[in-house]
Order: C-alpha cells, then structure tokens, then sequence
C-alpha cells in the first residue's frame, strides 16, 4: 500500500481564516451551528468532493461558501 500525499487545495487555509474572521457578526461568536436540509445528490456530491480533498463535509460546505461569497 503506498502513502500518498493529500491533494492541495487551492483556497488558501490562511486566507479562508481572513475571510470567517471578517465576516464575524457576533462577538464572541465564531461557529453556529445550523440544520440544513439539501437533496441527497448533492449531498453524495459534497462527500465525494470533500473526500478527494481529505477534509470533512463541514469544511468543504464553509470553504465553498467563502469561495462563492468571494467571488460573486
């Protein structure tokens, strides 16, 4: 079995960081957490994209939130 290094993600950790921290509207407040209900397709999807990275469900639905806030 050969060990191999995680992908690279593109988005940048320090710059995702940047971005939650200005984005903070409740002092002393840095997670909450939501219920969220989305069809199961997209829900496979996010799993298997958050697995090719090696990062969790969790953070690829914050990291794509801060990408797509970014950027439109």
């Amino acid at each position: 079995m050969t060990i191999s290094k995680p992908p690279q993600n593109k988005f940048k950790e320090a710059q995702f960081n940047k971005f939650i921290d200005q984005s903070e509207s409740r002092p002393g407040r840095r997670n909450v957490q939501i219920s969220l209900q989305i069809p199961i397709h997209l829900l496979d999807a996010i799993d298997e994209r958050s697995k090719s990275l090696g990062i969790s469900r969790a953070a690829f639905i914050k990291q794509a939130s801060a990408i797509y806030l970014e950027n439109n």
